[in-house]
């Protein structure tokens, strides 16, 4: 428990120092549509719930009232993971070898498409 509140403490504060270096990394498509994948504006937001039992890697609650870019480790294009639309339940990020191939713990981050 004690090393699950330091890593989330951990990407609390990475998503503060990278909130504000994130303008349009997202693409800025429409939060209010759902698309599949947002490559407007040279975005690379993939938009899809993999919810099919082997394509996803990880499943994500998105309570929040805005929609969500992950990342793996840090903000950069090249770690997107993937977005979560707004109020999604059971939303399952693609598994995808390129960022799913060590078995080394790492931090997922999360900005709204907003920031």
């Amino acid at each position: 428990m004690k090393q699950s509140n330091w890593v989330f403490g951990i990407v609390l504060t990475a998503m503060v120092f990278f909130a504000s270096g994130c303008d349009n990394l997202a693409g800025g498509g429409d939060s209010n549509t759902d698309t599949d994948k947002d490559t407007s504006g040279g975005g690379s937001v993939d938009w899809t719930n993999y919810k099919t039992a082997g394509s996803f890697s990880i499943r994500i609650k998105n309570e929040a009232n805005r929609d969500l870019v992950v990342f793996k480790n840090t903000v950069s294009k090249a770690n997107i993971l993937g977005g979560v639309r707004k109020n999604a339940s059971d939303h399952g990020l693609k598994l995808d070898t390129k960022h799913f191939n060590e078995n080394t713990g790492f931090s997922l981050i999360f900005i709204t498409t907003e920031d």
